[in-house]
């Protein structure tokens, strides 16, 4: 009974082990699903976002009255117009707009704040900007680094189709505060930065006074996330630059999913080894009520076969187990004892004298010895027992 006690407890905290690392295993699930909700958020938001700056940027290159200005090399008319187009943005703010003609760079700028449009979007990278392509650019010469989201539109004479002029607006990464509430609004957390090639270059809440763990990937194109001290680490990819590089998102929330599997687990286990162990016992004892008897008449059977006691096989009952081997029993018995039975007939009915002994004891003799010794025949209990 000990064992089948033992058995069952050890099979219950297996299950129980079984369910937990289950348990733990969808809560890991849920955590990576979240993770890359997160991500994918991030990214329609940050994409939104710049789809409003297009269709600003798209309004000011297709004015008329920007392209008269442009015809006309009127530099007072376009920058009031870059400036009124600038001011009217609510939601997504330009934080740069600026013009170049084909011979003249920088012939219009228009920036918000202290934000410098040399720093931000230099001449050579203008030049290199595809027209109608968000492109970021990172200048690795400042210090903190100046992140830049970019667009360039072509302004076109629709009557001559010549090149007016280009139009580039955008958002500075590093210096916007707009972008990063943006995000952090609509992604519901206080925590969240922009960072480029490892280095946190914008962005709101602790994770801008916080270091980069050295084992989230930033230039990855695919969603990272890392999990410590019950906070998620989403690690967003957004936009690559003009060199490749990843602008990536970074999300900061606390999540408890694990430790409160962990913690329901550790209240559950001692509850749950004290039941355990109680239907344990009890199962035993229900084993050991109804096998007892059985076992207790097959017992009996086999002892009385035993001293050849001629009994009825016992009544079957609920354990067909017990019935089978009750047959077996009476089965081996009935064919030993017509065995011996054929034996001693064989060896009473000899005309030689035979004699069974056992360490030196007299066990049995036929009537063929009992007359040679003398004795009439059938006295065997005479010598039984006796020494020789």
């Amino acid at each position: 009974m000990a064992l089948f006690t033992v058995g069952l407890v050890g099979t219950g905290i297996a299950l129980f082990w079984v369910t937990y690392m289950g348990s733990l295993s969808i809560a890991e699930y849920e955590v990576a699903r979240s993770a890359k909700s997160k991500a994918t958020l991030a990214r329609l938001v940050f994409n939104q976002h710049l789809d409003q700056l297009e269709g600003r940027i798209r309004t000011v290159a297709s004015d008329p009255a920007l392209q008269n200005a442009l015809a006309e090399k009127d530099a007072a008319a376009a920058k009031a117009i870059v400036e009124q187009a600038s001011q009217s943005m609510t939601s997504a703010v330009l934080d740069l707009l600026l013009i170049d003609l084909p011979d003249e760079s920088g012939w219009v700028k228009s920036s918000l704040g202290l934000i410098d449009l040399t720093d931000q979007l230099p001449f050579n990278v203008r030049q290199a900007m595809p027209p109608d392509i968000w492109i970021t650019y990172a200048n690795h010469h400042t210090d903190p680094m100046e992140v830049t989201a970019a667009l360039s539109i072509l302004v076109i004479d629709p009557e001559t189709g010549q090149l007016l002029g280009r139009v580039f607006g955008g958002t500075s990464v590093t210096s916007s505060f707009s972008l990063p509430g943006v995000l952090a609004k609509n992604l519901q957390v206080d925590d969240i930065s922009f960072a480029h090639d490892h280095h946190i270059v914008a962005g709101i809440g602790e994770l801008m006074s916080e270091t980069l763990h050295h084992r989230a990937t930033t230039g990855s194109e695919n969603v990272q996330y890392l999990l410590e001290n019950d906070q998620l680490f989403v690690i967003a990819p957004l936009i690559a630059d003009l060199d490749g590089h990843m602008l990536s998102a970074i999300i900061k929330q606390p999540i408890d999913t694990l430790k409160n599997v962990k913690a329901t687990y550790s209240q559950l286990f001692l509850p749950f080894l004290v039941y355990t162990v109680l239907l344990a016992l009890c199962a035993a004892l229900l084993v050991n009520r109804i096998t007892s008897a059985g076992l207790g008449r097959l017992m009996r059977y086999a002892m009385n076969l035993r001293q050849d006691r001629l009994v009825s096989a016992p009544q079957a009952g609920l354990i067909s187990e017990f019935n089978k081997l009750s047959a077996m029993f009476q089965t081996a018995f009935e064919t030993v004892r017509n065995r011996d039975a054929q034996f001693k007939d064989m060896i009473d009915g000899s005309l030689h004298g035979v004699l069974v002994h056992s360490n030196r004891r007299v066990l049995y003799v036929n009537d063929a010895l009992l007359k040679m010794l003398g004795y009439e025949p059938g006295t065997s209990e005479q010598l039984v027992g006796t020494p020789f």
